[in-house]
């Protein structure tokens, strides 16, 4: 596999070895492109891929103590963001806020990309949650905080 999962090579069409159909981006060798072919893939969470957890609305609750006070961890244009504990992994759960700035799109894409990308100084997608009209993403936890908080130190004058 490649580094995007879902520009997925083609399977052989003389191969036994049954794989499931999954839109990809391929163009044909023809100068002209005139044979060019785009398949677009769904903004939809992959869940089946085993990168990206489907969590309920009540695990998300569970593990923030119902996004206690004493668990929050900071908040920007998209919401707020909460430490919490799943399966005994200290977690960070954002929660989009209905009157932010980050949207549903903007939302899709961000697990779909952390979901295909994995680089040690990127933080990891654990999953997400987009149940009813919440929508929430869970990383791994930082403990000592975001390379913002370290690069920006603020000084007091």
């Amino acid at each position: 596999m490649g580094c995007f999962g879902c520009f997925a090579p083609e399977a052989n069409e003389g191969s036994d070895d049954p794989k499931p159909s999954k839109p990809n981006y391929h163009s044909s060798d023809d100068s002209s492109g005139a044979d060019a072919r785009r398949k677009v893939t769904p903004l939809t969470p992959d869940v089946g891929n085993g990168y990206a957890h489907s969590f309920t609305f009540k695990d998300l609750l569970v593990a923030t103590s119902y996004f206690n006070e004493a668990n929050f961890i900071g908040e920007g244009g998209f919401g707020k963001v909460y430490k919490g504990k799943i399966n005994g992994q200290m977690v960070a759960v954002k929660q989009l806020s209905r009157a932010g700035v980050q949207g549903r799109n903007e939302f899709l894409v961000e697990v779909l990309m952390l979901t295909v990308l994995n680089h040690p100084n990127l933080v990891s997608l654990v999953g997400f949650c987009a149940q009813g009209d919440e929508r929430l993403v869970v990383y791994e936890y930082m403990p000592f905080g975001s390379l913002e908080s370290h690069l920006f130190v603020y000084v007091l004058w």
